[in-house]
């Protein structure tokens, strides 16, 4: 992933990958949207497109809003080769952005990594994030996981343990615990509300962050 993702942002630079605007088709009623993310990657022979449905109707029977299919054609004969459910690559793409990030700016002595998150996209930061340097310390800090009683906290739990790592998790009380003197720090969760103050954080430090469209 790591190699396809680096290959694929040099395209930009090059031009052999293009990435055109993403467009949104609003649902009559205020019933949701279809948001549509294009690309195409010539130096690899692919083009295609992920079609991403919010439809307020699977919100409202208890299911989660938003479902993503990506399709991808051969650039070159237009023929298909994939289609798939696009939940759990957009995490792991989403991870490896990240981790593409840190491995390009973080400085040689990096040494404490901290992960603020517990979800989908959080496990798989931590899946290619912890290998990425020879970390002394990774503290990890989510509500589910301090909070027994939390729905997500068993499943969150499992997902953890079975990450493989070169060094074990330390689990923090708080946030603020869980950045003090980290020098990579990766904000995995979609909260739309200030979790960290600037305070707490090394001025050396660098900060990746997942956006929220809250």
């Amino acid at each position: 992933m790591l190699a396809a993702l680096r290959s694929a942002f040099a395209g930009l630079t090059s031009g052999t990958s293009v990435e055109p605007p993403t467009t949104i088709t609003a649902y009559p009623q205020g019933a949701g949207d279809c948001m549509f993310f294009p690309a195409l990657l010539w130096d690899a022979d692919l083009v295609g497109v992920t079609v991403s449905p919010y439809t307020n109707t699977r919100a409202e029977r208890g299911l989660e809003p938003v479902t993503a299919y990506s399709l991808i054609l051969s650039a070159s004969t237009g023929e298909p080769l994939l289609l798939c459910d696009s939940i759990a690559l957009i995490a792991a793409r989403t991870a490896a952005t990240t981790a593409l990030a840190v491995e390009l700016l973080r400085r040689p002595s990096t040494a404490r990594l901290a992960v603020i998150g517990a979800g989908k996209v959080a496990i798989q930061h931590l899946r290619y994030a912890s290998g990425l340097a020879p970390w002394e310390s990774i503290s990890i800090f989510s509500p589910s996981l301090a909070d027994p009683s939390a729905p997500q906290h068993d499943a969150r739990r499992v997902a953890l343990d079975a990450i493989e790592s070169p060094i074990s998790f330390e689990e923090a009380e708080s946030v603020e615990a869980a950045v003090a003197d980290a020098d990579t720090v990766l904000m995995c969760t979609s909260s739309n509300k200030p979790l960290v103050e600037l305070a707490w954080i090394r001025p050396d430090a660098l900060v990746t962050s997942i956006s929220s469209d809250g």
